[in-house]
């Protein structure tokens, strides 16, 4: 059996890629690495909404509570070293589970990102596929993978079973640049902007 390291977001987007991966013969282990959750309060509301999951699903859960909001800022509105805030941000937490899949003996490695409707697949896969590519293996050295799936087919079969569970659903993706984007209209419309 493969074993595959999943970098997971949230314990909502996490539902279905665990049962498919389980379904097509994976050994899955999550990996919760996520430092562009802001506010502190809301990451720590996600991360136990994983524990929860967790506990449904047994699951084997690998936490890395990283967590320095100023320099993900930083380094995310940096613009000459990514074209977007999104770029870094996968980037970061897929280079993360790459390196803790290389490390740890996996087979694979890929992200329950690749399960939402909103995050651009296309960049996902290129990062991810530039890792793998970009690292040097010796010839004793098992080489980790990318392993593509497209998720979002799930979509609504992952809401129905996360409202079941009773898991902690958000409403942005993570950082506070997403929150303001995603509330933006809201706030035009009480501030009549």
């Amino acid at each position: 059996m493969s074993k595959l390291l999943l970098h997971v977001c949230c314990g909502p987007c996490a539902i279905m890629p665990i049962l498919n991966l389980r379904q097509a013969g994976f050994e899955v282990s999550v990996y919760f690495y996520n430092p562009n959750i802001h506010p502190l309060k809301e990451y720590l509301r996600r991360r136990e909404s994983l524990g929860l999951l967790a506990e449904k699903l047994e699951l084997n859960v690998i936490y890395n509570d990283d967590y320095d909001t100023e320099a993900w800022l930083l380094n995310a509105l940096d613009k000459k070293r990514f074209s977007t805030r999104c770029d870094y941000c996968y980037s970061v937490r897929l280079q993360s589970c790459y390196d803790l899949a290389r490390s740890g003996g996996f087979d694979y490695f890929s992200s329950s990102l690749l399960y939402s409707i909103r995050q651009n697949h296309s960049a996902i896969c290129h990062i991810a596929q530039e890792l793998e590519a970009n690292t040097l293996v010796d010839s004793t050295e098992k080489k980790t993978k990318f392993y593509y799936q497209d998720f979002r087919l799930g979509w609504q079969e992952g809401i129905d079973i996360s409202k079941q569970y009773g898991l902690y659903r958000q409403n942005y993706c993570g950082c506070v640049l997403s929150e303001n984007e995603r509330f933006w209209k809201e706030y035009k419309k009480i501030t009549q902007i």
